[in-house]
């Protein structure tokens, strides 16, 4: 009988040992590859975050671009328009009848009721409000078209009018004034010996560029002008600048897109007006970068933002995807 007993629990401990065996065959592989998956799952996962990342600063950079040269495209168009009426004969002939009699109201006549017309069709032609203005050197206004007021002088705060009386060259660009900050095209005068005789100047307002992001969900955009330029920004109610707006140190708001998070810190302000400078702030990404005028002094600082929630949520829900499996096994 003993010897049936070690025969038995011989039997049982060879039985379980092969147990242990088969288990260890089968749960190795296991082990593996989920350490493995697990192994993959992280790598894509730092992969997938590099990669968004690096997409996130190539569309961010991207935008601001992409803005900068809408803000000169508008300045091209704003040239073009100003190039045109310097050119009409009806414009040197206002000029020439100023310079030939002293008075003013001869000449402002003369474009009131031949270039008013042209202007309304223009506007009819385009949807939006044309302001047309008419210098006489060294800067003085000749006549805004949209109210016909003029004669007062420009020399203390417009840089723009003092440069081309001096070179005789067009300009453009961005300037500010009693109209706030404005994209500008001003284009020499001349008669048809040569002789300058004055500018025009056509002005246009920021609104539209912020404003283009309203069609994108995602997108917004804010810009801040520089607060020493609020003396001769808010000297008109008209001004697109206000003197109680929010302000970020040497920075105050101008207007923005719908959407756009104001929850901003100072060094928005101070990296973006040297460079082009990305942030990361809750579900938000920005870029500040500077914007300059036709001197190219730094007058203002635009802010581009971009919502990350949707993509924040894509990315979670893949982690998720690769966790759990791995979890799991």
């Amino acid at each position: 009988m003993s010897n049936e007993r070690k025969e038995k629990s011989l039997f049982t401990r060879l039985k379980g040992n092969n147990m242990k065996i088969k288990t260890k065959i089968i749960l190795t592989p296991i082990v593996i590859f989920a350490m493995i998956f697990l192994v993959v799952g992280i790598v894509s996962n730092i992969s997938l975050q590099k990669s968004q990342n690096k997409e996130l600063k190539e569309n961010l950079h991207f935008r601001a671009k992409n803005i900068t040269f809408e803000i000169e495209k508008v300045a091209k168009t704003a040239l073009s328009e100003a190039a045109i009426f310097a050119g009409l004969p009806v414009v040197k002939k206002a000029y020439e009848e100023f310079y030939k009699t002293g008075n003013i109201k001869v000449g402002t006549k003369i474009l009131i009721d031949n270039i008013s017309p042209i202007i309304k069709e223009l506007e009819k032609t385009t949807g939006e409000k044309k302001k047309i203005h008419f210098h006489l050197p060294p800067a003085r206004s000749f006549i805004r078209m949209w109210n016909h007021k003029g004669g007062d002088d420009l020399t203390s705060f417009r840089d723009t009018i003092l440069t081309i009386s001096q070179t005789k060259k067009p300009i453009m660009g961005i300037e500010p004034g009693r109209a706030g900050l404005v994209i500008r095209g001003l284009a020499p005068i001349f008669d048809n010996n040569g002789k300058y005789l004055g500018d025009v100047e056509s002005i246009h307002i920021m609104k539209n560029i912020y404003e283009s992001t309203n069609n994108f969900e995602k997108e917004d955009l804010a810009i801040y002008m520089d607060k020493s330029l609020l003396s001769i920004t808010t000297k008109f109610e008209t001004s697109n600048v206000k003197k109680n707006a929010m302000s970020f140190n040497e920075f105050i708001f101008i207007n923005k897109s719908k959407n756009f998070n104001q929850d901003l810190t100072e060094e928005f302000f101070e990296k973006g007006k040297k460079e082009s400078t990305i942030f990361q702030k809750g579900d938000f990404a920005y870029i500040s970068f500077p914007i300059k005028s036709f001197n190219k002094a730094v007058v203002a600082v635009m802010i581009y933002q971009y919502n990350l929630k949707e993509s924040k949520d894509s990315i979670n829900n893949m982690k998720l995807m690769i966790a759990i499996p791995a979890l799991i096994l």
